[in-house]
């Protein structure tokens, strides 16, 4: 892997700092299992696969609001790591 290669790892790679800033993760964690609930009764996926499908399907989803596949999951990220207290 080239040092590139892991710079751009490194910036995909969310952090969970077991933080709460706005006491609003575990509705977010809900929110994150009925949207994978959601997928398996869609797609009939396995439950260890649900969340990457998801994740997969919004990616997929993510050019018809004007992003690339990349810029969406950067972005989530960075809410994630703001969510958890260390963005």
């Amino acid at each position: 892997m080239t040092e590139y290669q892991r710079a751009a790892l490194a910036e995909l790679t969310p952090i969970h700092g077991g933080k709460d800033p706005d006491d609003m993760n575990a509705k977010r964690m809900t929110w994150g299992q009925e949207l994978a609930a959601t997928v398996r009764e869609m797609t009939g996926t396995e439950p260890e696969d649900a969340v990457s499908d998801a994740i997969s399907y919004l990616l997929h989803a993510a050019p018809t609001w004007g992003e690339t596949a990349e810029q969406a999951l950067r972005r989530a990220i960075d809410h994630f790591n703001a969510e958890t207290g260390e963005g």
